[in-house]
């Protein structure tokens, strides 16, 4: 489960929710730790539609000539790749945000009374990207995108507007280590998730659609 949720960096948290403006922190996690957290293992080699484990969390390879390589994992599995996994991990109740629940886990706040007296219609997860390597990949904020069937794609508010409660603009996530923390997505008024998606050189998919 995810630390608890931020507020808006000029709003005061709501009570009884502790201070909670802290910089995203990169977690040196173990082999072990990454090994528990996705356990989902290798995507299958195969054509489209090939699975692993075949459980509603399971990643899904989906490949296509010409393009990147899609993995896709339905939350709240983690989307594994070659070099990244992807998981939008599950959060905590916060009383100024309505918690969305996929798939029977609470995936993502959204209706944030604090953000939106300033001036922003927000979607919040707490993802993790866990290197699967054992030598250093870099990683950008940029990379996340968050989808819906009706609306353009969104990407996650920068540090220097989203405040200390986002996750870093960028950096190294060192070999067999993750990244971890809040992408804080402005989607505006009737915004309704479907995945979250993070480009490296293959294109990892969280499905948030709850189909």
């Amino acid at each position: 489960m995810s630390d608890l949720p931020p507020s808006r960096p000029d709003q005061p948290a709501a009570s009884p929710a502790p201070p909670t403006r802290w910089m995203a922190v990169v977690t040196a996690g173990s082999l072990v730790l990454a090994g528990a957290v996705f356990v989902w293992g290798l995507p299958l080699v195969g054509g489209s539609g090939a699975r692993a484990g075949g459980g509603p969390g399971a990643t899904q390879l989906h490949l296509t000539l010409g393009s990147r390589r899609e993995v896709t994992a339905v939350f709240p599995g983690a989307a594994t790749g070659g070099r990244l996994a992807l998981s939008v991990d599950t959060t905590f109740v916060y009383p100024e945000c309505t918690t969305q629940v996929v798939n029977g886990a609470p995936a993502y706040l959204s209706n944030c009374q604090d953000w939106h007296r300033a001036g922003y219609d927000v979607e919040i997860f707490h993802v993790t990207l866990t290197n699967r390597l054992t030598v250093p990949v870099a990683w950008q904020l940029s990379g996340f995108t968050l989808r819906s069937p009706a609306r353009a794609p969104v990407q996650p508010l920068e540090p220097s507007e989203a405040g200390d409660v986002s996750l870093a603009a960028g950096g190294t996530i060192y070999a067999l280590e993750i990244v971890s923390g809040y992408a804080i997505f402005d989607t505006g008024e009737g915004f309704v998730p479907t995945s979250l998606q993070y480009l490296d050189q293959e294109q990892l998919v969280v499905d948030l659609s709850g189909a």
